[in-house]
């Protein structure tokens, strides 16, 4: 007897659940205990809290004249300080000095010699540059102290190199541990990590940008890139954590400089090509724009030439900066109220920049003076984000665009009945043969024409017509070799061209739709087949040898009709 018991299936035994959460609380009581036990463990800080800040008891004189013996830091003299020698003078305390090593001074368009009781132990900026030196930007500069200098005269002297608003302020020195000073600099860490964001989408976006050949969606995506490049340079060289990887004070200050003056030029270009926008509405910006570059150029040669600095011109840009992106928004706001609503992300997007900076100046104007401009980087970012958000939004309109153009063209080029090409895209591939002949080096052209079709409609139908075309048009692309292009160029007339063919192999392909067995619901056809091969390393013209093989392919016809049989009926 056959037992037809089946086995009973294993189960899997599951732990119960209390069980794994047991488990996880036990893993917790654990790695509390060790947190616990291993809390007894310290070494020294690497941080000391202590900072000294050198406020009072300075003594300050402008070539060798008494500025005021009793200054308070930080100071902004008040007279012509450009190239003239700046010494200020205090004594370091004697107490209370110990494990501190170094003393930070801030600087801005000046060189800086340190000397303790009449010695030098630190000189910056008496190098050459531009015409002359102009040590821009704000730079806080780490001087190591030797031993033994408590109680000693401290004296610090500065050479301005300008009397603009960027320069003649003595700000206060700090005294402590250098590696204190380094994390009272990294306060602005922020600002390194937004403007590298910035800097990082902005190169992305306009190496993207070449991948499209469109000129409206390129240009899009390359000024946006180019707005977050300024913008990322702007934040980034205005930091001192930037020194943390460029030791040069100067260098990076260019970038900022060329990102003021090029931001006006890259935002009406934005808006141009981002935006569906009647362009002379936008001329006028185009126009102040090129007066933005032309600025540029010659601040350069007035540095160049020592007439004036590109410091000289940031207040006046900074400033017209502002009243350009204000007017040009004020103009798309009103184009918005006319009718163009697409035009209400640009306008967020300067609303929340202008909010941020309103915010800024406000903290300035209440005395609260944040470390880092936090805010209104994140102000520039979700900017950012709008304007990258109206970006894809081109993106994504010229793809349905040609999406749509691409269904249209195929619809034009494609027999509505048979599904393969048509006479139009028939004389297109003609013509671009004719024009690329090195790309067909050989091609075979096939001729069919269905027999006696008139009078299967007659008999059938016109239905009976349809059904034997949409037949031969499946046939013949399962005959003809992969890669060939097939046309229905006439009621009952197909053509195929076989790229790279051989005399044999046309015959072959001919020869296998000539005894193909066709057949439909109907009944059975025949189709009649002419075929020619043309080699465009020799002397050969395409439509001759179309006409060629439709003269053999009606002399195929003619054999069909008169009952004659292979080989005569070979159609080449």
């Amino acid at each position: 007897m056959v037992n037809t018991k089946l086995p009973t299936p294993k189960v899997r035994r599951q732990h119960p659940p209390h069980l794994l959460r047991v488990g996880f609380i036990m893993v917790v009581i654990v790695l509390c205990f060790s947190l616990y036990f291993d809390s007894q463990l310290q070494v020294p800080p690497v941080v000391d809290d202590r900072m000294i800040h050198l406020e009072s008891g300075w003594s300050v004189s402008i070539d060798d004249e008494i500025f005021d013996s009793d200054v308070l830091l930080p100071v902004v003299l008040d007279q012509k300080v450009e190239g003239k020698e700046v010494r200020a003078t205090t004594t370091l305390p004697e107490e209370g000095l110990e494990g501190i090593n170094c003393l930070a001074v801030h600087t801005s368009m000046t060189s800086l010699d340190v000397l303790l009781d009449g010695q030098i132990i630190y000189s910056f900026g008496h190098t050459g540059g531009w015409k002359k030196p102009v040590l821009g930007g704000g730079y806080t500069q780490f001087i190591d102290l030797p031993d033994g200098y408590e109680g000693a005269h401290l004296t610090l002297v500065y050479h301005f190199t300008s009397d603009n608003a960027f320069s003649g302020a003595i700000e206060v020195p700090i005294l402590a541990q250098k590696s204190t000073l380094i994390v009272h600099e990294l306060r602005e860490w922020p600002s390194l990590v937004f403007g590298g964001m910035f800097l990082l989408i902005g190169a992305a976006a306009v190496a993207v940008s070449f991948r499209f050949s469109e000129r409206n969606v390129n240009r899009s995506i390359l000024y946006f890139g180019l707005i977050e490049c300024a913008l990322g340079a702007w934040v980034v060289t205005q930091t001192s954590c930037k020194f943390f990887i460029v030791a040069n004070p100067i260098m990076p200050l260019n970038f900022s400089i060329i990102a003021l003056f090029l931001l006006p030029y890259f935002l009406v270009q934005y808006v141009n090509n981002s935006y569906r926008i009647i362009r002379r509405k936008t001329k006028g910006f185009l126009y102040i724009s090129y007066g933005f570059i032309t600025a540029y150029i010659a601040g350069g040669l007035g540095q160049l030439t020592g007439l004036f600095e590109y410091t000289d011109l940031i207040s006046i840009a900074g400033l017209s900066l502002g009243l350009y992106i204000i007017s040009l928004t004020t103009v798309l706001i009103i184009d918005y109220f006319e009718g163009n609503r697409e035009l209400i992300t640009f306008i967020y997007a300067i609303a929340v920049l202008l909010v941020t900076v309103g915010a800024e100046e406000l903290l300035l104007l209440l005395q609260v003076n944040p470390d880092d401009a936090v805010l209104l980087h994140l102000g520039m970012g979700i900017s950012g984000s709008i304007m990258l958000f109206q970006t894809l939004r081109v993106i994504s309109q010229h793809r349905q665009t040609s999406f749509r153009e691409q269904k249209l063209l195929e619809l034009a080029l494609t027999d509505s009945l048979t599904g393969l090409n048509n006479r139009m895209a028939y004389d297109n591939q003609i013509e671009q043969i004719m024009k690329n002949k090195k790309y067909y080096d050989v091609i075979g052209v096939i001729v069919c024409d269905i027999n006696d079709l008139k009078k299967m409609n007659d008999t059938y139908g016109h239905s009976c017509g349809d059904e034997v075309l949409k037949d031969f048009a499946y046939q013949i692309i399962r005959l003809v070799p992969y890669g060939s292009d097939v046309y229905r160029i006439g009621g009952d007339e197909f053509v195929a061209f076989i790229p790279r063919v051989t005399e044999e192999q046309l015959i072959l392909i001919a020869q296998s739709i000539l005894d193909h067995p066709l057949r439909v619901s109907y009944g059975p056809y025949t189709v009649s087949v002419g075929a020619k091969r043309c080699s465009f390393t020799n002397p050969c013209n395409l439509v001759n040898v179309i006409t060629e093989a439709d003269k053999r392919m009606y002399e195929c016809k003619k054999r069909m009709k008169n009952g004659s049989m292979a080989p005569e009926r070979t159609p080449v």
